[in-house]
């Protein structure tokens, strides 16, 4: 089983996501994966109720870690478009949400034959959305 390197590991626990793009499906697209680290806890340990928070660093240690990842194409075209891209133009989406820990994550991740070692900081990726 493939790991998540201490650099990757340090990015997620400091709450930067992790992205990569990988091999499309679909002829003429492309495809990206992102991981997104949240907690679902405020700093004084109250539950959120509005929606999750992916600002790491200034909660608590004890804290609860989540994990999101998110898969999808996007046509080649569509990627030079000067607009925002719309949810017409991402093909192929998925999410998968609450997965609790980093060990969850990397099962998760392995389980879907992905190569851990093309995750980087999700601004290095060029990941359109």
């Amino acid at each position: 089983m493939q790991r998540l390197s201490i650099k990757q590991m340090n990015h997620i626990l400091a709450g930067n996501s992790l992205a990569a793009e990988i091999i499309p499906t679909l002829q003429g697209h492309r495809k990206f994966i992102i991981i997104r680290p949240y907690v679902m806890k405020d700093v004084y340990g109250h539950e959120l109720q509005s929606k999750p928070n992916k600002y790491l660093n200034d909660l608590s240690k004890n804290n609860e870690l989540f994990f999101s990842i998110l898969q999808y194409e996007i046509n080649e075209k569509d990627m030079d478009k000067e607009w925002d891209l719309n949810n017409e133009d991402i093909k192929l989406r998925e999410c998968i949400t609450d997965i609790r820990g980093t060990g969850k994550l990397e099962v998760e991740l392995n389980s879907r034959n992905f190569d851990l070692t093309a995750l980087d900081a999700e601004w290095k990726c060029d990941n359109p959305i």
